[in-house]
């Protein structure tokens, strides 16, 4: 068995943010202001269409809508391959 066999592992998260923005009776737009991002932006991020968010925002994101990342993360199962 070769030790130095390099292995790559693809995890892949979607980020909801409907159920926070709900229980903080926040808009999106609101979020966006808070946490310093564009509207387009913003809505790509709470829309599931971005494809990549920094972890700098993703932790902004968190403490405005007073949750955690367990609580805006799911697996993509679809997209994990």
């Amino acid at each position: 068995m070769d030790r130095n066999l390099n292995l790559l592992v693809k995890v892949v998260m979607k980020l909801i943010l409907a159920d926070q923005l709900t229980k903080q009776n926040m808009s999106i737009y609101e979020l966006g202001k808070r946490v310093g991002l564009s509207y387009p932006t913003i809505f790509k991020i709470a829309k599931g269409q971005a494809v990549t968010v920094n972890l700098r925002v993703l932790g902004r994101i968190c403490y405005e809508l007073a949750c955690s990342p367990n609580d805006i993360l799911i697996p993509d199962e679809d997209d994990a391959e």
